[in-house]
Order: structure tokens, then sequence, then C-alpha cells
């Protein structure tokens, strides 16, 4: 089998040119088929508006934005995103079935600064991984969840050495209290928010 870039092919199929059965058979094996089964590889990056498959095999993805998988997700390698050699992932990273990978680092964006140290007047955390800061302790401690939406997970990490204050979204629950009450965020520690139904938080 010998494979020919498209430059190469054109040259073998050009007006009064006679195409031997092996410059249809280079032809074929240069082209990427659509039952084949077996491994087809590409010297160069696939850039696509959509990519839908139930599979993905990789040793390393590059996602410049959001990666979306409906089914099960494979990285042989690394997942990259604005960084070679780790896994990145700016915003949400959304896959209904399992993810597998031999090196995973979730990063958000956004760091949430503190602000107020009132329900009405604390800072939203929105993001599904967020790291919080700002607190200064007695004065400045506040944050608050986003409305609650059932199944949702989102991960919190209070990176400072004091505590901090959170709230449900106004009238909402936080681990079957009452609504609107605070939960206390221990100084530099990661806490998980699960949302149980439309109106309450589990966070542990």
């Amino acid at each position: 089998m010998t494979t020919y870039n498209k430059n190469t092919l054109k040259t073998f199929f050009e007006t009064n040119d006679i195409p031997t059965g092996q410059n249809f058979a280079d032809f074929i094996d240069s082209n990427v088929n659509l039952v084949e089964t077996a491994r087809q590889d590409m010297a160069g990056p696939l850039y696509t508006t959509e990519l839908a498959t139930a599979n993905v095999s990789a040793d390393d993805v590059v996602a410049k934005n959001r990666l979306y998988a409906l089914g099960e997700t494979y990285f042989s390698g690394n997942m990259t995103a604005d960084a070679p050699g780790n896994t990145i992932v700016g915003q949400d990273f959304v896959t209904t079935g399992d993810v597998f990978t031999t090196n995973i680092s979730l990063l958000n964006g956004s760091i949430v600064s503190a602000r107020g140290s009132a329900q009405a007047t604390a800072a939203v955390v929105s993001a599904s991984i967020c790291r919080l800061t700002g607190v200064v302790d007695g004065q400045t401690t506040g944050f608050r969840l986003v409305s609650a939406a059932g199944g949702r997970i989102q991960y919190v990490t209070n990176i400072t050495n004091v505590s901090a204050n959170l709230w449900p979204a106004i009238g909402q629950a936080i681990n079957g209290n009452a609504a609107n009450q605070v939960f206390p965020l221990a100084g530099n520690t990661t806490y998980t928010i699960i949302h149980t139904s439309t109106s309450s938080y589990g966070v542990k």
C-alpha cells in the first residue's frame, strides 16, 4: 500500500493521462474509508465543527472550548487544552459515560473573590470547579450558590486560611437545613456540592 497527498494524486489523473490499476489503488488507500474497521491514521490534524462518536481513543485531544462526550471517553495519554502535557478544562467537562485517563488535572479559570458578609451581597459561585479567595475574617466572607439544578455537581475550594460562608440561592437550602441558612466553609478545604433537587443541595 502506498499513500500520497492530494497534489501527488492529482498528477495521476491529469488530462490525457492513462491511470494504471496501481494509481487507482493508491488513490483508494490515500483516503479515509467510511466502512473500514481497521485503524486509519491521518498525518495532519482533523478540524470539524462537530464530532459525534460513541468512543474516543487518542494519545492527545486538544479542546479549545468544551468537549462533550455522550458515551464513554478514553484517553491513553493526555487531553490538552491551553497547556501541553496537562489535562485542563477551562469551563465544564461534561460526559454521560466514563472518563479514563492516565493524567487529569481539572482546573477552572474562574477564581471567585468573597463579597460582603450576607446572603444578598455574597459573591455567586456558578462554575463547576471554583477556587474561593479574598476572604477577610469577620468582614468579607460571603459566597452564594447559583439556583439548584437537580443532578449537577460542583467542586469548590476555600484557598484562604480563614473560614468563609456559603449560602444557598435565595429561598433554597443546604443539607436539609432551613431555607437560606448559611454553611460554614473551613479554610484550605475542598467541598463537593451536589444539587439534589431544584431547591436544595448536599455539601460535604
